[in-house]
């Protein structure tokens, strides 16, 4: 996999691999929110792989899915520099 970030103006950020591109900013003060932010894709990177992971887990024991949702929640830390991600807490919907 290559991937690539290539800088528009202010905060605002365009990230490719293969065809595919994502629109990243900073939240307002520093950027106008007109993208994901850097963070908010790793969350969703996180919520998108265990997905897929138990959605091939089951078809391939031939469970029948007919809705399947994860939400996250990322509680990070405050007041230190970087903030990194403290917890994530997953939550599997399904029918």
């Amino acid at each position: 996999m290559k991937t690539s970030v290539s800088w528009k103006s202010n905060m605002s950020f365009n990230g490719l691999c293969d065809q595919n591109a994502v629109a990243m900013d900073a939240k307002p003060p520093l950027g106008k929110a007109d993208g994901f932010t850097p963070k908010e894709l790793v969350a969703l990177g996180i919520s998108g792989c265990t997905a897929m992971d138990v959605i091939a887990l089951l078809k391939k024991f031939k469970q029948e899915v007919k809705k399947f949702d994860v939400e996250s929640e990322v509680v990070g830390t405050k007041g230190s520099y970087p903030e990194i991600f403290a917890s994530v807490h997953l939550t599997f919907k399904a029918e």
